[in-house]
């Protein structure tokens, strides 16, 4: 019997991906890219040395 239980690839046999996790994967994918850049464009124009170094921790 095959187990479809999400730590089987750590402890048991692998199992393929469903369409719904290859989505959210690829969506969090574009949502960090997206993150990153809006966190990036806020550094660059933000006013204040605080902000800026607040926005280079938050990039890290």
């Amino acid at each position: 019997m095959k187990s479809n239980a999400f730590l089987a690839g750590w402890i048991g046999e692998q199992r393929p991906l469903t369409a719904m996790e290859i989505t959210n994967f690829y969506a969090n994918l574009q949502t960090n890219f997206l993150g990153g850049t809006l966190v990036t464009a806020f550094g660059q124009v933000a006013r204040t040395e605080d902000v800026r170094s607040y926005m280079r921790e938050g990039k890290k």
